[in-house]
This record gives C-alpha cells, sequence and structure tokens, in this order.
C-alpha cells in the first residue's frame, strides 16, 4: 500500500500529520486527516526507532482494497488452503475465485480456514455455503417473537464444489457467520469440522442510535443451522446475581442430528468433529496483548537483528529468554488480578488484627503466585514463539510469507491434511 511503498515502517510513530501535531486530536480527527480524495499528497513526520531525528514522508492517496481472503494456495500435491479473514461484501467472490484456482491448480480436496473470524455479513455466509451445497439448500434461519423476525435463507448461486472433501477450521475466536457455515456444513454432513469449541453468538441485532455517540444493539431474533440448533451460548434472560448472564446449561441443550445421523447440540456455538482444545493460559495473553508486549518487544528486536531472516525463520530460545526478562522489566505481573486480590486481602486483615504471622502467609502466598507467573510462560512457551515469529517476519515480508511459516507449526491444520488424505476415514468421520 502508498504509505509501505513510500517508506513508512511498522514500528514508526507518526508524529504529525499534515504539519498537524497528532497527540492534540481525537482519534477521529486523526482519521478524517487521513482520508483524502485519492491521488492527493500527505506527509507523515514520523519517529523511526533507533534514529535521534524525525523523518518526513510525503506520498499519493490510493484507494485501498483488503483482502478478505488473506491466503490461499496449495498445501501439498492434492490439497487447497483458503484463510477467510472476515465476512464482507467481498468475502463470497473471493471464496469463489480461490476455490476455482485451487481447483484448477489440481486440488482434491480443501481446508476453509475461519479460526479467529468473527463473522460479518450473513448473506456473505450463505453464498460460501452455496459453494459447496446444493442450490436451494437451505442455509439458516433466523425466529423472534415477532412474525418479521422469522426467515428462511436457501443458496441461490449454483455451486462449483459439492463433492470435493472439505475441512473446517475453528476455535474460539470463531464467530457468528463463521459459525453459521460451520454448523451448516457440518448438518449436512458435507465438511468436517477440526480445532476447538466456536464463540457462540447466534443472535440477529440492529443498532439504535443513542446521545452522546452511543449506540444500543437490540436484539430480534436468534440464528437457527438446518438441523434446527441454535448456536447461541450466552442466555441472557438467566442472570447471576451480580446482574451478569450465564452461559446456558447443559442441562437446557437439545440433541439434533446431522443429515447421517450424526448427533449434535445447540446452545454451545459449534463443537468440532475433531476437537483438538487449546490449553492457553488466557489471562498471561490477555495481558501481553492488551499491552502491546509481543510488538514492542519484535520493535526492540529489529533495531538489533536488522539482517532479514529466511522465510523458515523460528524465533530461538534465547530470544523467547529475553522476552520473558523484558516481560518482568515492563512489571507484567504487576496487573496480576490474584496479586490485586491479595493485596486488599493483606490490607484486610492487617486492618483487623496486626499479627506478624499474616505477612508471612500473605508473602508466601505472593511468591506462589510469582511463581505460577514463570509457569505460565513456560506453558505458552509454543504459542508465545509463534507470535514473535509471525511479528518478526512481518517486519520484513508480506504477510502471505508469516503466513505459510506458520504453517509448519499448525497442528490443527496437519490434522486436517492427515484426515483429508485418508479417505476411508473421512467417510467415517461423517457416518459416525
Amino acid at each position: 500500500y502508498p504509505a509501505e511503498k513510500n517508506g513508512l515502517k511498522t514500528g514508526d510513530e507518526i508524529i504529525k500529520l499534515n504539519g498537524i501535531e497528532l497527540k492534540h486530536l481525537t482519534i477521529d480527527e486523526a482519521n478524517n486527516l487521513m482520508h483524502g480524495q485519492v491521488g492527493n499528497p500527505v506527509q507523515l513526520t514520523i519517529k523511526r526507532p533507533g534514529l535521534n531525528q524525525t523523518l518526513d514522508l510525503i506520498f499519493k492517496r490510493e484507494k485501498i482494497k483488503l483482502k478478505t481472503v488473506s491466503y490461499s494456495g496449495m498445501l501439498s500435491n492434492f490439497s487447497g488452503y483458503i484463510k477467510l479473514d472476515e465476512f464482507n461484501a467481498e468475502a463470497g467472490e473471493q471464496v469463489h475465485l480461490a476455490v476455482q484456482s485451487l481447483i484448477h491448480k489440481g486440488a482434491k480436496s480443501l481446508v476453509l480456514d475461519l479460526r479467529g473470524n468473527p463473522g460479518g455479513l450473513l448473506e456473505e455466509a450463505v453464498n460460501i455455503c452455496g459453494f459447496f451445497l446444493p442450490r436451494g439448500s437451505l442455509i439458516v434461519s433466523t425466529k423472534g417473537k415477532l412474525p418479521e423476525s422469522n426467515a428462511s435463507y436457501i443458496t441461490k448461486l449454483p455451486p462449483i464444489a459439492t463433492e470435493i472433501p472439505l475441512v473446517v477450521l475453528i476455535d474460539r475466536g470463531s464467530a457468528s457467520a463463521s459459525e453459521i457455515v460451520a454448523g451448516t456444513l457440518q448438518d449436512y454432513d458435507r465438511a468436517i469440522v477440526i480445532g476447538e469449541r466456536s464463540f457462540g453468538k447466534g443472535l440477529v441485532q440492529i443498532r439504535r442510535p443513542l446521545s452522546y455517540n452511543g449506540v444500543a444493539m437490540i436484539t430480534t431474533a436468534k440464528y437457527y443451522t438446518p438441523s434446527g440448533r441454535c448456536i447461541q451460548v450466552i442466555d441472557y434472560s438467566r442472570r447471576r446475581k451480580d446482574g451478569s448472564a450465564e452461559n446456558i446449561p447443559d442441562s437446557l441443550k437439545r440433541i439434533f442430528s446431522t443429515a447421517n445421523g450424526r448427533l449434535v447440540r445447540d446452545g454451545g456455538g459449534i463443537d468440532p468433529d475433531i476437537s483438538m482444545e487449546r490449553k492457553l493460559n488466557s489471562a498471561l495473553l490477555e495481558k501481553i496483548e492488551n499491552r502491546g508486549l509481543i510488538y514492542d518487544f519484535v520493535t526492540k528486536y529489529v533495531l538489533t537483528h536488522p539482517d532479514k531472516p529466511s522465510e523458515n525463520f523460528q524465533i530461538s530460545d534465547k530470544a523467547f529468554q529475553e522476552f520473558i526478562i523484558w516481560c518482568s522489566r515492563e512489571n507484567i505481573n504487576e496487573i496480576s488480578k490474584s496479586e490485586n486480590e491479595l493485596n486488599e486481602l493483606e490490607k484486610l486483615l492487617n486492618a483487623e488484627k496486626k499479627d506478624p504471622e499474616i505477612n508471612s502467609v500473605i508473602n508466601s502466598l505472593r511468591l506462589v503466585i510469582q511463581q505460577l507467573n514463570v509457569h505460565d510462560f513456560a506453558d505458552m512457551k509454543d504459542h508465545i514463539k509463534a507470535l514473535l515469529t509471525h511479528e518478526i517476519l512481518v517486519r520484513f515480508y508480506p504477510e502471505t510469507v508469516a503466513v505459510i511459516n506458520a504453517f509448519q507449526n499448525d497442528q490443527e491444520l496437519k490434522v486436517a491434511l492427515s484426515t483429508l488424505s485418508n479417505s476411508a476415514s473421512y467417510q467415517l468421520i461423517l457416518k459416525k
């Protein structure tokens, strides 16, 4: 894109835009400055890590068109792969082109990767399902309290791959339209779903503007897959004492059948046919991601490692240890919820009774928490190394290089390829 082509690098801090200091502007005001007529020049004043002086970059605005299929290609001589990031207005068209291209290259089976895909336009989910199912197939229906909320959506476009073996990859970040595609193809026994249980967002919502730029999301109906199951995981009609909504209890989940008679349940997202739950410490990941520690560490890392790595690059154990040490200097453990609770308990106990034994016990607990934090990094080593490797590669290469590199350690993808390579096993799973 124009900024990168004219010298802007990941890690640069934009100080001024067309001579106007951004630190005095809101995000919306800054965004308004960035937009403009195609062909008009833009001047950025940036602060680059490792340089004492600011730099001025000038480039012309262009019309930016993002790809919702971030990567498609052959994984082997017989299997094609499509990574769909979201269901925008271009999703169906881009998936259609990707499927046709892969079949033309010799693909005898396909992997559709919906991991981390938060959803989007329902119409595009219907179109994508239609590529793999006969025309006129029911994809999803909506049911609400009012008759006008009830609707059924069927495929209208001609299919292009109704027989080719298919695997759909999902995880806990796959939501809404992603769940409709995965659930529908599962209901028809058209694909094997591999990965983690999906997010569980099955609500039809409309937006209502409020004062002070607020928005109210009003639920009008729920989505149902062809077997009749609802993927919604949270029951907003059931509330805990603190007012928060509960997940739908197992006792209220109903059993449905796929086309081949396989049993599936509602009320909890989409359960994969081959489950590969990742034991990730979400609290640690949340701290790392919320504070941008991967991004900031890699910005410093590339200053001391300026040479372009190979496309098969993997970050070393030594660099991983440097990341752990760097995180400790950034006081990542100080925002631990358990430590905050422990500090409050210490204050409460000391206020009620001054006793040296209390402080001794509290300090012992604090040491245990700190040790657990160290163990958390050890448990998350492979995942964090993958995040660091990806971030380093995108500083030197296009995104596709980082995507291909990640295939080396992608366990879900390896299982998908193994499943597709064994026709008898593939068919057996769909008939269980």
